[in-house]
């Protein structure tokens, strides 16, 4: 697994093992979403970490030795 973090952290783009593009994690600055700015690309969340953990858990991606 790879994370691309572009423009500053508003968008985060992850990666598989075979450097297939699985999703990406984006910060909306819209005033409607103020609340819930992280977006997955299917719902809004709270916190960057909440965002990035629901498209891991949906995509199925291997996280294993990234650390």
């Amino acid at each position: 697994m790879r994370l691309n973090i572009i423009a500053g952290g508003l968008i985060t783009e992850v990666y598989d093992d075979h450097d297939k593009k699985v999703g990406s994690v984006s910060m909306s600055k819209q005033e409607r979403h103020r609340n819930k700015p992280y977006t997955d690309g299917k719902q809004f969340y709270a916190s960057f970490n909440e965002a990035l953990l629901a498209l891991l858990t949906r995509k199925k991606v291997n996280i294993h030795n990234v650390f």
